[in-house]
């Protein structure tokens, strides 16, 4: 064979070699670079009613979550690097204090809030959850009920104040109370709204009203919260099945239709971007 012509074919040989040796290594990175990728937020399985609500009877059989994708391993090590990779923080002041002013006082109040609920709270776990039905921040057209109540005194829904209630609490508070009542074909009794002093415990149950227009409600300190719902007798009251069933019946089932949603929360099913 030429000298020549045995050259050239030995030079593409070696040339191929480097290239499949290339691509494997190629390979080889993308596959560990994907398998120290990070799990994306939010792909943890949903939470149940009783991390949520409180409630201690589990989804039933039908309710089950929506399995949720595989732990990637190696995670933990990859944040860690993500953060040494940071740049440096900020320093300095960028901004006056005014800029921060009106958007602090509505997390001031949420945190007063979020702290009154969460006293109250702990004076409702005391019920017996056979025979109570407590869960949070139930929606109801467009507003979050803190507390609603089924029991064997009857229907309530709760608030928590952290200071003296307002004249301008009670049209809200009683519209509320209603829209419950109308989610409750066939029940006779009321549904009866009170408002919890959560930092004054000791003040005893009252009916606050106004004669004129916006109606009333029940006012009590933290310590009376349990003697005021027991107060009202049995006519009404629930009895351990029927909160058995409601608590069933209310899931969550993942594969329930969606209800229509709240005024003001947008429906991202529907949305398209603009352009």
């Amino acid at each position: 064979m030429n000298l020549g012509l045995f050259d050239v074919l030995w030079g593409g040989v070696l040339a191929l070699l480097i290239v499949a040796v290339v691509g494997l290594d190629l390979r080889r990175r993308r596959a560990q670079a994907l398998h120290r990728m990070p799990q994306p937020r939010g792909a943890s399985v949903p939470p149940t009613t009783s991390q949520v609500s409180g409630s201690t009877q589990g989804p039933t059989s039908s309710s089950d979550p929506p399995k949720s994708g595989p732990c990637v391993a190696g995670a933990s090590e990859d944040a860690a690097s993500t953060a040494a990779a940071r740049p440096p923080e900020l320093t300095g002041v960028r901004h006056s204090s005014r800029t921060f002013e009106l958007l602090a006082q509505n997390i001031d109040q949420s945190r007063r809030l979020a702290f009154t609920e969460a006293r109250l709270n702990e004076v409702l776990a005391a019920l017996p959850r056979d025979r109570w039905l407590v869960d949070r921040y139930v929606l109801r057209a467009g507003h979050r009920i803190p507390f609603l109540i089924l029991g064997e005194t009857g229907v309530f829904t709760l608030w928590t104040l952290f200071g003296p209630p307002q004249w301008s609490d009670l049209p809200l508070i009683n519209k509320v109370a209603e829209d419950i009542k109308d989610r409750l074909p066939g029940y006779a009794g009321p549904v009866r709204a009170g408002m919890c002093r959560a930092l004054e415990p000791s003040i005893t149950p009252r009916w606050w009203y106004r004669a004129r227009t916006d109606g009333g409600c029940w006012v009590m300190g933290l310590d009376w919260v349990i003697p005021w719902l027991d107060h009202f007798g049995s006519v009404h009251g629930l009895g351990v099945e029927d909160v058995e069933r409601l608590n069933a019946l209310a899931g969550p089932h993942w594969g329930r239709p969606l209800a229509p949603l709240p005024p003001g929360i947008p429906d991202l099913e529907q949305w398209q971007p603009h352009g």
